[in-house]
């Protein structure tokens, strides 16, 4: 019979405090963690931390108790990133887990939602046997409301998890909707405000912020590889780009909104369509082309879904230009007769199928 596997008790410090405290980010063994929670308490005896630990060598007892041949470590994260934090959890949790020869389970606790969370990163380290979120009873008085009030608002302020979005960002709305209502500009300034944190609002809900951060970075490598070629092609597509939404601006302030939404779909979007075409085509293809890289080809799809997407919208525009002649036809008839009658939809389809063909046409070669 196969001998089951040995618990192990991870108490998960996300926020990384026990390092400010004990020096380090990783405490193994009852004794350590019994010490530790005993220096932790003198320094920290509010911090919900302490309730983890001594929450996590409870069930550790009783597991021992059991006859399980467990142990238990204290594991801290990173204070900066919760990404970052996540990841070093993980890194120090397996370097504890190769240390036995024997297979482990593991037994998560934590303080909160962030360190629960962790338990599917640790997956991947080891089974997890069971997580426990410790959940601190508080009382309902007056004063005691008022000191977990106090200490919520301190951690919003010192801590850069949550510093960046309670001080950062409405610091940065405040000071320019200061800096407009100094000039006078009432209006524009409420308007930018809302304009602001709609922005905001939409990054953080969508988790952009991450993606912006990783392409950004991708580019800035794409950049020091090949600088002119990359400062070319982003010229162009820059150049393009803003030559479309200029051309489309001037047409809405000098003829109207029909010929505006023409001039958009007929020549705004295809140009900066174009601008990407560019990019790709001397930033990517002829880097990869050079490197004799296999996914050049996948760039040469991108490029003509692009291409025909520009040819879509470029025949939906010419279509609409001729639906908003007969005067008997709403701005919504017209685009749907555009849609139905142009050639929007067969180039986006015939740009989807070579695509698909130089896709299958790469995985056949790898």
């Amino acid at each position: 019979m196969l001998n089951p596997p040995k618990p192990l008790v991870v108490i998960v410090d996300i926020d990384n405090d026990i390092s400010e405290v004990l020096g380090v980010s990783i405490v193994r063994g009852e004794d350590d963690v019994l010490k530790a929670a005993l220096t932790y308490s003198q320094e920290r005896p509010e911090d919900a931390d302490l309730n983890a630990i001594f929450t996590g060598l409870s069930l550790y007892r009783k597991l021992k108790s059991r006859g399980r041949d467990v142990d238990i470590v204290i594991v801290g994260g990173d204070r900066r990133d919760i990404v970052e934090a996540q990841v070093r959890v993980k890194e120090r949790v397996r370097e504890v887990v190769k240390s036995y020869d024997v297979p482990v389970e593991l037994y998560i606790v934590g303080d909160g939602l962030d360190e629960i969370m962790v338990a599917e990163v640790l997956g991947d380290v080891a089974p997890v046997a069971a997580v426990k979120r410790v959940i601190v009873e508080q009382h309902a008085g007056v004063e005691t409301s008022y000191a977990l009030l106090l200490r919520y608002i301190r951690k919003a302020l010192e801590d850069p998890r949550y510093s960046r979005y309670v001080l950062g960002i409405p610091g940065f709305i405040l000071s320019v909707t200061a800096l407009l209502l100094l000039l006078n500009l009432i209006s524009i300034a409420v308007k930018i405000a809302l304009l602001l944190l709609g922005f905001i609002m939409v990054v953080k809900g969508f988790n952009l912020e991450d993606r912006v951060a990783g392409f950004a970075s991708r580019m800035w490598e794409d950049l020091r590889e090949m600088a002119h070629i990359r400062l070319a092609s982003l010229t162009l597509l820059v150049v393009l780009s803003v030559g479309g939404v200029l051309v489309t601006y001037y047409s809405y302030k000098t003829v109207g909104l029909g010929d505006a939404l023409v001039t958009l779909l007929g020549l705004g979007i295809p140009l900066g369509l174009i601008g990407a075409t560019l990019y790709i085509l001397l930033g990517n293809v002829v880097r990869e082309a050079v490197k004799g890289d296999l996914r050049v080809l996948n760039s040469i799809a991108v490029a003509l879904i692009l291409i025909f997407s520009a040819a879509a919208f470029h025949s939906l525009g010419s279509s609409l230009d001729q639906e908003l002649l007969d005067k008997g036809v709403t701005v919504s008839e017209a685009i749907i007769n555009a849609l139905l009658y142009s050639r929007f939809i067969p180039n986006i389809v015939l740009g989807v199928v070579l695509a698909g063909l130089i896709e299958l046409v790469m995985r056949i070669i790898r």
